[in-house]
C-alpha cells in the first residue's frame, strides 16, 4: 500500500486499510487482472465529482462493481440472459437499465438510464466488495482519459500521481494490459460493445488460409486483426489512436501477438481515409517491408465484419450506419446502403446529405448540426428559427457557421447516420456539446427510453440516380411537432420513425435486386431502440445478420479489413 506520493505505507492488512480509506470517500487506485482500475464508493457524490475532476471525463459514465447478483438486482433490471452473462467466466461490464430511484450518485452515470455492472473476477475485488460490503464500487480504468490502462507499478505511481489518494499493489505482473470486456442485450441476444477481456484471443473464422494478413484497423475504438491458416485474431480494444502512449500500446500488443501466433505478415490492410493514424501506420510499414498494402473503404470493412463472423459471402445487401468514414468519392459517408457481391460493391443508397459545418467540429458540438439540418430545410431562413430553439449563448457562434453554410466553407457535404442523432438531440435540448463520443446520441436514446407513446412519421424514400432516405422530412415533422408532444415523445418518435425509413430504403433495395440477405452494422447499432426496432422490422421478410460475437463500432472494422482482403485475392 503506498500513499498518493508513491511512498510506502506500513499497514499490518492492506486489505482492511482500503476499505476503510474507501469508506472514508477516498480514490483507491488497485491492480487487477489487465491492469489497474480506479475505484470509490460509487454512493458518494463527492468522491465521484472529485474523481471525475482528476481523471478529466467530464460526462462520461463509469463502470461498477458489485458484490454479487443480489446486490445487482438491487441497482439494475435483470433477465436470467443477462444474470448468466454477469457470472459467466468473461465477467464483462453488462449495459443495464438502471432502477429508480437509485441509491447510487447521480454523478456515476449522469443522465443516462443504463449502468454498466459487473461482478468480481479476481480474489482482490471479491475480498474488497465482501469484507468491505459496499453496495457498489466505481471500477473505472486507470489511467487518464485517452490514455490506455497502466499496467505496471512503476507506471501507475507516475501516471496515476494527481489521481488516486492511495496505491494497492502487487508483484503479479501483467504482460500486456486490456480492458475490461462491454456487453449489452438487444434483440434478445448478448451483443459486445467493446471486445476485450475474457473473449480476447479466442479465433474467429477467416475464409482464406493461404495468406498471413495484419489489418490495422481504424483510427478510433482501434483494433487490429492477425490472420492464420484460416483463423483470424482480432486484439483487444486499443483506443482512439490520438496520443502517444496508445499508438505505443498499439505496437506492443502487436509484438504479442505476432510472438504467440508465431506469425509475420505477407499483406497489410488499412482504411482508405488518409488522415488516420492506423493508415499512416500501415503505409510507414508497407514502405519499409516492400509488403503490399490494400486499402479497403470503412463501411464495407463494418459489412464484411459481420459477414465474416456469420460465415456469408457476397451477394448481400449491408446498411451500415454510422459517424463518418471516407467514400470512394473522398466524400464523408455514414448512412449507407451496399449491394456487395462478388467482386465489388455499389452504393444503392443513403441518408440526404446535409453540410457537416467545421468538419470534425460538428462533431463535437451538435448544436452546429442543427444549424445544419436547418439550413437544408429553410435556407436563409434557418438563422431565425435557430434563435427560438437555442439559448442566446449560441446565437454569435451560430452566426459564424450560418455564414459557413451559407459559402460552403469548411462545411463538406455528408451522409453521416450520428450526426443525425446529434442534430436531433440538440434539436429537443438533451445535448449542444459532447463531452466524449456518443454522448448526445445516448442521451437522446434515454430520453426516448422514457416515453410510453409516440407518433411515427413516414420518410420517403426517392430515387434520384441512388436511393435516397430524405431524412430533412423527418427532422422538419419534429419542429412542426414541437408544441404538440412533449420532448420523450418526440425523441422516441425520432427513433422509430428513422427505423422504419431505414427498413423502407431496405425493401426498395431489395426490389431492385431481389437479394433478401441483410447485415446491419455501424456505431449507430449500438443504440438498441433503433436497432431492436428494426431488426424486428426486417425479419418478418429478410434473412437479417447482425453482430454477436464483435461490435458494430468501430472495434471490428480491422477484422472486416482482413475479410474484405480475402474476398479480393480470391477473385
Amino acid at each position: 500500500m503506498c500513499d498518493a506520493r508513491g511512498e510506502p505505507l506500513q499497514v499490518k492488512d492492506p486489505i482492511t486499510f482500503a476499505i476503510k480509506v474507501l469508506r472514508e470517500g477516498k480514490i483507491l487506485a488497485l491492480r487487477g487482472l489487465g491492469g489497474f482500475h480506479l475505484a470509490c464508493d460509487a454512493t458518494s457524490s463527492r468522491v465521484c465529482k472529485t474523481l471525475r475532476a482528476r481523471k478529466r471525463r467530464p460526462r462520461k459514465p463509469f463502470a461498477i462493481m458489485v458484490k454479487d447478483l443480489d446486490a445487482a438486482e438491487l441497482l439494475v433490471e435483470l433477465g436470467s440472459q443477462e444474470k448468466e452473462a454477469l457470472v459467466s467466466p468473461a465477467r464483462p461490464i453488462l449495459l443495464a437499465r438502471a432502477r429508480k430511484p437509485s441509491p447510487l450518485a447521480e454523478e456515476v452515470a449522469p443522465g443516462l438510464d443504463v449502468l454498466g455492472i459487473m461482478l468480481p473476477y479476481t480474489p482482490l475485488h471479491h475480498l474488497l466488495l465482501k469484507e468491505g460490503d459496499f453496495l457498489a464500487l466505481v471500477m473505472t480504468s486507470g489511467n487518464l482519459s485517452g490514455e490506455p490502462l497502466c499496467i505496471s507499478n512503476e507506471e501507475a505511481l507516475e501516471r496515476l500521481k494527481g489521481i488516486a489518494d492511495f496505491f494497492l499493489l502487487h508483484n503479479r505482473e501483467i504482460a500486456v494490459g486490456i480492458d475490461d470486456s462491454v456487453l449489452r442485450f438487444m434483440a434478445g441476444k448478448p451483443r459486445l460493445i467493446r471486445r476485450a477481456r475474457g473473449f480476447v484471443p479466442e479465433p474467429l473464422p477467416y475464409p482464406l488460409a493461404e495468406k498471413n494478413i495484419l489489418a490495422f484497423g481504424a483510427h478510433l475504438k482501434n483494433t487490429f486483426t492477425i490472420t492464420r491458416e484460416g483463423e483470424a485474431f482480432l486484439s483487444q480494444h486499443i483506443g482512439d489512436l490520438e496520443e502517444l502512449e496508445t499508438v505505443r500500446f498499439f505496437k506492443k500488443v502487436r509484438a504479442h501477438f505476432e510472438n504467440i501466433l508465431h506469425v509475420k505478415p505477407k499483406l497489410l490492410v488499412c482504411d482508405l481515409h488518409p488522415g488516420y493514424l492506423s493508415t499512416e501506420l500501415a503505409e510507414e510499414e508497407a514502405q519499409k517491408t516492400g509488403l503490399p498494402l490494400i486499402k479497403v473503404q470503412h463501411h464495407l470493412a463494418h459489412a464484411a465484419a459481420v459477414a465474416g463472423e456469420f460465415g456469408i459471402h457476397p451477394p448481400f445487401l449491408a446498411l451500415i450506419l454510422d459517424g463518418v468514414g471516407l467514400g470512394d468519392d473522398r466524400a464523408l459517408w455514414g448512412g449507407e446502403l451496399f449491394f456487395i457481391e462478388p467482386g465489388g460493391y455499389q452504393r444503392l443508397g443513403h441518408i440526404f446529405p446535409v453540410r457537416q459545418p467545421g468538419g470534425d467540429a460538428a462533431s463535437r458540438e451538435p448544436w452546429r448540426m442543427l444549424l445544419a439540418y436547418l439550413y437544408a430545410l429553410y435556407g436563409k431562413r434557418a438563422l431565425e428559427t435557430f434563435r427560438k430553439l437555442l439559448p442566446e449563448t449560441f446565437w454569435a457562434k451560430g452566426e459564424i457557421v450560418f455564414k459557413m453554410l451559407a459559402r460552403g466553407l469548411n462545411a463538406p457535404p455528408t451522409t453521416s447516420t450520428g450526426r443525425l442523432f446529434d442534430a436531433c438531440a440538440a434539436l429537443l435540448g438533451v445535448c449542444y456539446e459532447q463531452t466524449f463520443e456518443g454522448e448526445a446520441p445516448m442521451l437522446l436514446e434515454t430520453l426516448a427510453a422514457r416515453a410510453t407513446e409516440s407518433p411515427v412519421f413516414d420518410i420517403p424514400v426517392k430515387h434520384e440516380g441512388r436511393l435516397l432516405l430524405d431524412t430533412r422530412r423527418l427532422f422538419h415533422l419534429l419542429l412542426e411537432n414541437l408544441e404538440n408532444h412533449d420532448r420523450k415523445t418526440l425523441a422516441l418518435g425520432f427513433h422509430l420513425s428513422l427505423a422504419r425509413g431505414f427498413a423502407q430504403l431496405v425493401r426498395s433495395a431489395v426490389q431492385q435486386t431481389g437479394v433478401k440477405r441483410i447485415v446491419l452494422s455501424g456505431g449507430c447499432f449500438q443504440n438498441k431502440i433503433l436497432a431492436e426496432a428494426l431488426i424486428r422490422d426486417l425479419e418478418k421478410e429478410f434473412e437479417v445478420y447482425f453482430p454477436e460475437k464483435l461490435p458494430p463500432n468501430d472495434g471490428a472494422i480491422s477484422f472486416g479489413q482482413a475479410v474484405s482482403a480475402a474476398w479480393r485475392v480470391r477473385d
